[in-house]
């Protein structure tokens, strides 16, 4: 392959694209609209010679994808600034295409996922609440006899008062008349959820097929690799 550097294209591509966005912005934007509506579009604007002058990004939602008579696509759009519609031939849009069933629209990968996509939402939401409301115990203090409501609140705030906070979690305890203090460790269930977690991850990634160290989940491989 031999790079064209002197060829009117060239410019555009990797130089300006159009009179507001660098290269790396117009490729960022059709990228991501293939990656998350499986369809990215620009609008090829021509001189009078036919000439391609300018790339102008599309949203994928302002774009129709019709099939003529001679079976080639045609584009029906909108800028999102305007209410006119266009239509023109596959010569003037560029278009990206995730997976396709038809071969002329790509399939939203977001769409197809989502019942992936969902389970980790409602995994996060679910840890939010979790961690959030603090409805978890973390120990259980046991004391002989029978105490009333003011000795448990005393006993309680007097624990909560020295234990409290990162500064004391690390403080020693004496415990009296036969006191005893016992740790409630994580439960199977909220073990099971973070594991959760650490699954959804990674099934997300296997969507676009992104290796799971390029988004910084390296609990299994190394981001050395």
């Amino acid at each position: 392959r031999d790079l064209l550097e002197d060829h009117q294209i060239a410019e555009l591509v990797s130089l300006r694209p159009n009179a507001w966005q660098t290269p790396f912005e117009f490729w960022r934007h059709m990228l991501q609209q293939a990656a998350l509506r499986g369809n990215g579009y620009a609008y090829l604007r021509r001189d009078g010679r036919g000439r391609v002058i300018e790339m102008l990004p599309l949203h994928a939602d302002q774009v129709q994808v019709h099939v003529a008579a001679d079976l080639t696509p045609v584009y029906a759009f909108s800028f999102a600034y305007g209410t006119e519609r266009f239509r023109v031939t596959g010569q003037s849009i560029m278009h990206l295409r995730w997976r396709s069933d038809d071969g002329y629209v790509g399939i939203s990968p977001v769409r197809l996922a989502a019942a992936s996509i969902g389970l980790a939402i409602a995994a996060e939401e679910h840890g939010a609440r979790f961690f959030g409301d603090g409805a978890r115990a973390g120990g259980v203090l046991s004391i002989p006899g029978k105490l009333s409501r003011e000795a448990v609140t005393r006993v309680r705030d007097q624990w909560e008062m020295q234990h409290a906070g990162i500064l004391g979690s690390r403080k020693v305890t004496v415990l009296s008349d036969g006191a005893a203090y016992s740790p409630i460790s994580i439960t199977p269930e909220e073990s099971q959820f973070l594991e959760t977690r650490g699954f959804q991850v990674e099934d997300i990634c296997r969507i676009w097929g992104v290796p799971p160290f390029l988004v910084g989940a390296t609990s299994k491989v190394t981001s050395w690799g």
